[in-house]
């Protein structure tokens, strides 16, 4: 249903953001602020999207198995930045209609000031994934 480049999507995505929407469940009730769970909602929905648009073309075309690490790498990654830009555009959109609110304080303490650094982090973590394949592959 997802594919596997889905279902690395959703991992990168989902596995950092839920740890802070537990956090914020056991400390505001979900009904009584509704609009700041939608900084929840936006990443899992986008991403759900992404995620089952990517196991569709997966499916239709059979490109992970026949793909390289590295062209896995920077299809993965650029999805993933894809992901990150269309979330963050979506939460500031509907911030400035003041649709969505931040448990009463500022968007700088919200967990989306780590979007970003996620990107570093998987750009990062895949080079070094990469070369250290590579060099086991070449003893």
């Amino acid at each position: 249903m997802f594919g596997k480049s889905g279902k690395y999507l959703l991992l990168m995505t989902y596995w950092w953001i839920l740890p802070f929407l537990v956090i914020s469940l056991s400390e505001f009730p979900l009904l009584e602020n509704l609009p700041s769970y939608y900084t929840y909602f936006i990443p899992f929905i986008i991403t759900g999207v992404f995620s089952l648009c990517c196991g569709l073309v997966e499916a239709e075309t059979g490109w992970w198995s026949r793909a390289g690490f590295w062209k896995k790498y920077l299809v993965l990654n650029g999805l993933y930045i894809l992901n990150i830009f269309l979330i963050i555009s979506v939460t500031i959109t509907l911030h400035s209609y003041r649709m969505v609110r931040f448990f009463g304080g500022d968007p700088e303490g919200s967990f989306g000031m780590l979007y970003p650094w996620t990107i570093i982090l998987y750009l990062l973590t895949g080079i070094i994934l990469g070369v250290w394949k590579h060099f086991r592959r070449a003893k």
